[in-house]
């Protein structure tokens, strides 16, 4: 059952693993809006892929264990709630808007200390990262981004994850977390 903020269900959906991506942090899943190639309603064709289709997300690994996601759609009235292994801090009766069940920004990937659950991020059960489909249709297993520098500034590895769930960001994408 797929709930609402109070715990009770307004659907059945199949549990998921997987998310789409929205963008990087600038881009919320709850927007109406992102700069990735999914975010509500969106239509985005190839010719707008301008950072190269080899250099940007499209899909990626989000466990259900740490945030209960679903591949059917955002369902109204419904929330995405905080998996039983969620590591971050914060009340394990969190959750996010609806809009969330399936998708996620490239901000942090198994997030470790994200003061919102990380319910928005991307995160596996692998160790070490997450597997990531680019809008080429390769694969890449990316190394964990697991938490921001202690001043709220990214890590280095945060910048290259969010500049590869844009489409068209313009930015000079490094190799330094794929594997």
């Amino acid at each position: 059952g797929v709930p609402n903020a109070g715990g009770s269900a307004v659907a059945k959906a199949a549990a998921c693993s997987y998310a789409a991506c929205v963008g990087g942090d600038e881009s919320a899943p709850a927007d109406a809006s992102g700069k990735g190639i999914f975010y509500r309603n969106s239509k985005t064709r190839i010719a707008e892929i301008t950072d190269g289709t080899s250099h940007t997300i499209a899909i990626g690994e989000r466990a259900w264990s740490i945030s209960n996601g679903v591949w059917a759609g955002a369902i109204a009235g419904a929330v995405c709630k905080r998996g039983d292994d969620n590591p971050c801090p914060g009340s394990k009766d969190g959750s996010y808007p609806a809009s969330v069940l399936v998708q996620a920004h490239t901000h942090l990937n198994n997030a470790v200390s994200d003061t919102d659950g990380g319910l928005d991020d991307f995160s596996s059960k692998h160790p070490g990262g997450s597997n990531f489909v680019y809008a080429d249709g390769s694969v890449h297993f990316l190394r964990s981004v697991s938490e921001d520098l202690p001043n709220g500034d990214y890590t280095p590895e945060s910048v290259v994850f969010q500049s590869l769930g844009t489409k068209s960001g313009g930015e000079k994408v490094s190799t330094a977390i794929i594997e």
